[in-house]
């Protein structure tokens, strides 16, 4: 998960916020305890949303407390007191993170591919772990992962690029649930929102993949980019897949945490959405808050 799927802080009222955070703390705290403190550093904002979603269709209460950050003790944070409901959360959380370490390793140069490579080897075992606590998700992972490859060979077009992507996501999302209808919701809500990340990445890093001439969808055919019509471009297939997301989100039985989730997905990710695709705008009103 690549941290686009965030919230958009201003627009949830204090108590949201508190809860947000709390379920951010827990799920850090159960990853370091399932994985080490290596494992919590590849936490995302990606994986909080899964989180908030996990305990949102859940039927068992989520009750908060208040307790102490190992990195930061003398500030006191909300956490879910019963924070086991978040351990399949962070099974899905290191398999994806690995599974990203390894794209990165395959595609970056210098320092940033190094660095992956070690992080690989010292989280192999605890990749290991999450595969045998997950295996369906984990044979998944490394299937999207071969098939990603094999699309960046073959310069493939956007769609099938994107797929691998919004299958991973797909896959962690039906695996949140165990009733068939709500599965075949979140399947549809993964595969739509793992769209969306992967286009957002790549709508994203459009000036470095043309420089470094690493694949990019956008930029199949492209001898000579114009990157402003290109992000307009992207802009359509972002807001389709964001659309898709968020009525198929419509169809879930949110029993709490609506408002956090709806900020994520209506307000958040457009947020994000607009300053990759509008990057003059983020430019425009920095100048503005300096003067």
């Amino acid at each position: 998960m690549f941290g686009y799927v965030r919230i958009l802080k201003e627009e949830l009222t204090f108590r949201e916020y508190e809860d947000y955070r709390g379920i951010y703390c827990s799920l850090c705290r159960r990853t370091g305890k399932r994985y080490g403190h290596v494992a919590r550093m590849l936490l995302s904002y990606d994986m909080t949303f899964v989180a908030a979603l996990r305990l949102a269709l859940g039927a068992e209460p989520v009750v908060f407390c208040k307790g102490r950050c190992p990195y930061n003790p003398l500030a006191k944070r909300s956490c879910c007191r019963d924070s086991a409901v978040l351990d399949t959360v962070a099974d899905m959380s290191l398999l994806l993170s690995y599974g990203q370490l390894q794209d990165t390793v395959a595609d970056a140069r210098g320092p940033k591919r190094w660095g992956a490579w070690v992080l690989t080897k010292w989280l192999k075992r605890a990749r290991e772990k999450a595969a045998v606590r997950l295996p369906d998700l984990a044979a998944t992972v490394e299937e999207c992962l071969a098939a990603q490859a094999a699309c960046e060979q073959t310069n493939a077009s956007t769609d099938a690029a994107a797929d691998a992507t919004a299958r991973m996501t797909a896959a962690m999302l039906t695996a949140l649930s165990s009733d068939e209808r709500e599965q075949r919701v979140l399947d549809r809500l993964g595969y739509c929102l793992g769209r969306w990340i992967y286009l957002m990445d790549a709508a994203d890093d459009l000036e470095k993949d043309a420089a470094s001439g690493n694949f990019n969808p956008f930029l199949t055919g492209e001898e000579s980019p114009d990157f402003p019509a290109l992000r307009k471009r992207a802009e359509g297939s972002l807001c389709a897949c964001l659309n898709e997301t968020i009525s198929a989100y419509d169809l879930l039985d949110i029993r709490r945490f609506d408002g956090i989730l709806r900020n994520i997905l209506q307000k958040g990710c457009a947020a994000n959405q607009m300053l990759v695709t509008h990057p003059e705008r983020k430019v425009r009103e920095i100048n503005e808050r300096s003067v």
